[in-house]
């Protein structure tokens, strides 16, 4: 006997897989069908002389002293019984049985301030803008700083459009001021009678420096701080140097000088304080008189409540008569309003009430002799910060085209303004009085003073 005799052969065909599983729908049981008997092959049983017969039948059971032995088979699955998608367990995607008719918690809302606690702090907020009371803004800082991140806007809202009431209230009270006192000052009426009578005399020319000289003493003094007072005297010293000059050196000679200066100057310097003392000086003291521009009207002050007109109406589409945001007690507009009106409207409010380009006429009691006295009296230092302006030369083909333009468009040239430390200056066409020169021997003095190039 060989030995290829006593085992199987090498290549041998796959057992059959196990028969499909039959579910009992009364108990969910299921038996598996048993699959036939397989035998050995022959040569097995030759192996050893005698012969032996294998068979496996599934679900039988495996004794030690059974003759037939079966393979290792796995465990049957449990019974499970078979649900319906719509049962009350439900599907694998579907949520909790107890998060599906659960209501949406409602939305979280902040805290909102008590009426009385706005009341208060608007009340604290009018104190300290309009009252100027220290301990009213000390209790608006901490009430600012102790609020909630909710509610701190509004607050600010507050506090914000009380600041810019005040502003706005107090520009027009300044504005209104600054009216009231360009009218009742009167050119020289800040001077004695006995002065006034005559402005040539020594009394006259004594009681200008003592004013001027008191008027840089005191806002001398705020100079480096308040650069709108520096920059006004800088422009006084030099219109009088320039009304001092003779008109061959680029000085204004014989004639009066404008000085356009913006109303700002005085009242946004240093308060009311300083535009009182500056237009009483300027006006009532050394003679100048104020006008506007000839493209503005003079109004009184009493108009200034116009100042800030409504914006014109915007007109959309037309609603229609179902349309439930139009009231039907207010009839609809049959024309247009012609966007016109508003702008005519602008143009005639006070546009000279308050001026960007008034203009300061010199004054034509002022001579040489009292001008250069009063320049005496200004710092060394505002003397070199103010410079040396000039007025151009006249020629005679320029006078004939400055002649023509005033004619026909009733102002003079750019090119004719000399640009001062704040404001211009030009030469107008009227002259000073008589006697403007001084005597001989003033006369002789200055001559002396230009050889030497003073």
């Amino acid at each position: 006997m060989s030995l290829t005799d006593s085992y199987p052969p090498a290549h041998r065909s796959r057992p059959p897989p196990p028969a499909p599983l039959r579910i009992d729908k009364a108990n969910a049981a299921f038996t598996p069908r048993a699959p036939p008997a397989r035998h050995l092959p022959s040569s097995m049983s030759n192996n050893s002389g005698f012969s032996h017969s294998y068979s496996y039948t599934p679900g039988a059971t495996n004794k030690h002293h059974s003759t037939s032995r079966s393979p290792p088979r796995s465990p049957p699955p449990s019974a499970l019984p078979l649900l319906s998608p719509r049962t009350s367990i439900g599907s694998a995607h579907s949520p909790p049985p107890n998060m599906i008719h659960m209501p949406k918690p409602p939305p979280r809302q902040s805290p909102q301030p008590r009426a009385e606690d706005l009341a208060d702090f608007e009340k604290q907020c009018r104190d300290f803008f309009y009252q100027q009371s220290h301990e009213s803004g000390q209790k608006m800082n901490t009430i600012l700083s102790s609020l909630p991140p909710s509610q701190r806007a509004r607050f600010t809202r507050i506090q914000a459009s009380i600041r810019a009431q005040f502003h706005s209230d107090r520009t027009l009270a300044i504005q209104s001021a600054m009216l009231a006192l360009l009218s009742s000052t009167i050119p020289l009426h800040s001077l004695t009678p006995p002065s006034r009578a005559r402005p040539h005399g020594k009394a006259a020319q004594k009681e200008r420096e003592e004013k001027l000289s008191a008027f840089l003493r005191e806002w001398g003094k705020t100079m480096d701080t308040l650069p709108g007072v520096r920059k006004f005297i800088e422009g006084l010293y030099s219109t009088l140097r320039l009304m001092s000059r003779p008109e061959n050196h680029g000085g204004a000679g014989g004639r009066r000088v404008e000085w356009e200066l913006d109303d700002a100057i005085f009242m946004e310097s240093a308060g009311e304080e300083f535009m009182r003392d500056a237009i009483i000086m300027l006006k009532g003291v050394l003679g100048f008189s104020d006008t506007l521009p000839t493209n503005e009207t003079n109004t009184s002050v009493s108009s200034l409540v116009d100042i800030a007109l409504p914006p014109p109406p915007v007109l959309g589409r037309t609603r229609s008569s179902s349309d439930p945001f139009t009231d039907p007690s207010t009839p609809p507009l049959t024309t247009s309003p012609d966007p016109s009106m508003h702008l005519n409207l602008q143009s005639g409010r006070p546009a000279g009430a308050i001026s960007r380009g008034r203009l300061w006429v010199s004054p034509a009691e002022l001579t040489n002799p009292s001008i250069i006295h009063l320049l005496a009296l200004f710092p060394v230092h505002i003397k070199r910060s103010a410079g040396a302006p000039r007025f151009q030369l006249p020629t005679a083909e320029r006078k004939r085209d400055v002649e023509a333009l005033a004619t026909s468009q009733g102002d003079q040239p750019e090119d004719e303004w000399t640009a001062l430390s704040t404001g211009r200056l030009r030469l107008t066409s009227h002259f000073r009085r008589a006697g403007w020169r001084g005597s001989m021997m003033f006369r002789f003095c200055q001559w002396l003073a230009s050889l030497v190039g003073s």
